[in-house]
């Protein structure tokens, strides 16, 4: 990875990204963490995955730290989903990058909630402890994998989307539009008319 300005810019606003996300107030984990990763392995390649550990590590300071065992589960598994970023170099194409996030979304499922079935008292340790796990876990999983899919196609097709809010904000403007008529333009207009 080439260090550059431009580099360290990108970086702090993922970090700074995936801590404000995880601070406002959201629905249960729909932030772009995943997609932070997803990005950063893909943009600055290995060293990118310390990126989404550093942004969980300084959130978790602020909003606590719990079973540390749990917790690492967690980080484990945004780790793993970074590692597929190297599926998104070279501006992957929509169906790419929807497959994808959708992967790391069943990833971080399958390996979070197998450790909580496995580390907590919560669920008996059995086949149907572990279907039963997975079964309250679902409404989770449903909005990380809408979050997981708007904020991976923000990240990585960013420019489109600034693209898009430009030429909606100028077709919503009225500076194309022609002035409206007015006594003193209309007498400007004959007077014009008149005298050439």
């Amino acid at each position: 990875m080439t260090v550059s300005v431009k580099n360290i810019i990108e970086a702090c606003v993922l970090i700074a990204l995936g801590i404000t996300a995880r601070l406002i107030p959201h629905l249960p984990n729909m932030t772009p963490v995943g997609a932070i990763a997803l990005r950063s392995r893909a943009r600055f390649g290995t060293w990118g995955l310390i990126i989404p550990i550093v942004s969980m590590a300084l959130s978790d300071a602020l909003i606590g730290f719990y079973d540390l065992r749990l917790l690492a589960s967690v980080y484990i598994s945004f780790l793993c989903v970074g590692l597929m970023g190297v599926l998104l170099k070279k501006r992957p194409a929509a169906p790419r990058l929807a497959l994808v996030a959708l992967a790391g979304s069943m990833l971080f499922f399958v390996i979070t909630n197998t450790a909580v079935w496995a580390l907590s008292p919560w669920y008996e340790k059995s086949l149907m402890g572990l279907i039963a796990c997975y079964i309250v876990a679902l409404p989770f999983f449903a909005s990380m994998l809408v979050g997981d899919q708007l904020f991976t196609f923000l990240l990585f097709r960013y420019e489109k989307s600034a693209k898009f809010y430009y030429i909606l904000k100028n077709f919503l403007s009225t500076d194309h539009l022609p002035a409206p008529i007015t006594r003193s333009t209309a007498h400007a207009a004959t007077s014009k008319s008149t005298y050439s």
